[in-house]
């Protein structure tokens, strides 16, 4: 995988077949990730969309990621049928999707400039601190 400062992304021709494409993998526990992947203007934006949680092992997805060494506890995917997008770089994807960015409240993370490593550096932070108030543990892959 091409690694950039934390994100991943990849051409899916470099990888094992996917058992499927169009695929948002989160935290399914995560209060935070929920919230996002579940937000209107991202299905509009990625219309088709199948939201998976990390949790369920049994997802031929999920079993796949893993596969790949993608390390669900630190990061969300996205398949877009041609790219696979983990961590900020998923982040990112979500983020610059017209429909989202049609959004005056996101105005200020779509900045020129703004890395996605930021942004998801506070969805991490985010993540590990509505995870400890509702007493949920992270992820052991």
């Amino acid at each position: 995988m091409t690694r950039t400062g934390g994100n991943a992304t990849v051409p899916l021709d470099r990888l094992d077949p996917a058992p499927s494409a169009n695929w948002i993998v989160y935290d399914g526990d995560c209060p935070m990730c929920s919230r996002l992947t579940r937000w209107r203007a991202v299905q509009a934006g990625l219309p088709g969309v199948r939201l998976i949680s990390a949790r369920d092992a049994e997802a031929p997805e999920v079993a796949w990621l893993r596969a790949q060494g993608v390390r669900l506890n630190e990061a969300m995917a996205l398949n877009d049928g041609e790219r696979l997008y983990t961590g900020a770089a998923a982040v990112e994807r979500i983020l610059r999707l017209e429909t989202v960015g049609r959004l005056r409240w996101f105005a200020p993370l779509l900045r020129p400039g703004v890395p996605g490593d930021q942004v998801y550096a506070l969805l991490k932070l985010g993540r590990a601190a509505g995870l400890f108030l509702l007493g949920r543990r992270g992820m052991d892959y």
